[in-house]
């Protein structure tokens, strides 16, 4: 019943028995088979027959949809399975920098986890030097951050992109009404940066001496902490961005920062040992790179 059941959402899914076929690698008439087959045992019509198309029955309808929770948890009992026979499962822990907003990284991870189903993937962000601490000390394998040194021949140093720096302000702002804004004119605006209380020092010195913003700082721990600064008023958010957002938040508006009349930017770079012993990091930098613009 289970196959049955897999050709079954095929067919919804593609809309004809064709291209469900072809999607299911079987002929035209055994998945027209299946199908029926799977409605005898159900005891009930699924689908409405019309000549060439066909439409989902109301049982067809709810039959479909709970069928996707069963497949769900199909998947989450097979991985959990796999687990248990295999407890000690390749890991790969990535870490990526707070201020990095992009959906390459999201990407990168679907992609790579669909190819590699043992890997244990996990991720948390950091500032640039947290970053590069738990590089350091191997509590991370593969680092997503903003280039700030010299590239180390101790490291892999693979650049993925060049980010420009934005602001977001509230869309009700009259700030969000400007096309761009130059550096200069942000000094001495209140302006979050997100941050834990040790990193604090490390960023302001940093968005102050190498970026020359010199705005009057406060900071949040989290992003959405941060947004709420942004949405209520309080203070604008520099953020990285590499791929403009298709859909930004109807809240939020980001504006470009620019120095003398050009972008502000910076490169983006996928960082991991050299000979760290891990296939994992040495995989996932291809996949990565694949989904940053070019």
């Amino acid at each position: 019943m289970l196959r049955r059941i897999q050709y079954f959402q095929a067919v919804v899914e593609s809309g004809n028995f064709q291209d469900a076929a072809a999607k299911c690698h079987v002929s035209q008439s055994a998945i027209s088979q299946q199908v029926k087959k799977l409605e005898d045992e159900v005891g009930v019509p699924l689908l409405a027959r019309h000549n060439r198309t066909f439409s989902l029955t109301a049982a067809g309808a709810h039959f479909y949809r709970r069928s996707l929770f069963l497949a769900s948890l199909l998947e989450q009992l097979i991985a959990e399975t796999r687990r248990i026979d295999a407890p000690l499962r390749p890991a790969l822990r990535l870490g990526y920098n707070r201020a990095y907003l992009g959906s390459e990284l999201t990407q990168a991870v679907a992609e790579f986890s669909a190819s590699h189903p043992q890997a244990d993937i996990s991720a948390v962000s950091g500032s640039h030097e947290s970053l590069y601490l738990q590089m350091r000390d191997d509590a991370l394998d593969l680092v997503v951050n903003d280039q700030r040194r010299v590239f180390s021949s101790e490291y892999n140093n693979l650049v993925l992109g060049y980010s420009a720096l934005h602001i977001e302000v509230s869309s009700r702002s009259p700030l969000s009404r400007l096309e761009s804004v130059d550096i200069r004119e942000l000094e001495g605006q209140p302006c979050v940066l997100i941050a834990a209380k040790s990193e604090q020092d490390e960023e302001r010195l940093y968005y102050d001496l190498s970026l020359g913003l010199r705005a009057e700082y406060q900071f949040s721990e989290t992003l959405a902490e941060a947004r709420l600064s942004v949405v209520t008023g309080r203070a604008f958010l520099p953020v990285d961005v590499i791929t403009p957002a298709s859909a930004e938040e109807e809240a939020v508006r980001r504006i470009p920062v620019l120095r003398n009349g050009e972008a502000i930017r910076k490169a983006y770079c996928a960082f991991w040992k050299k000979g760290s012993g891990t296939t994992l990091a040495d995989a996932f930098a291809p996949v990565l790179r694949k989904c940053f613009p070019e």
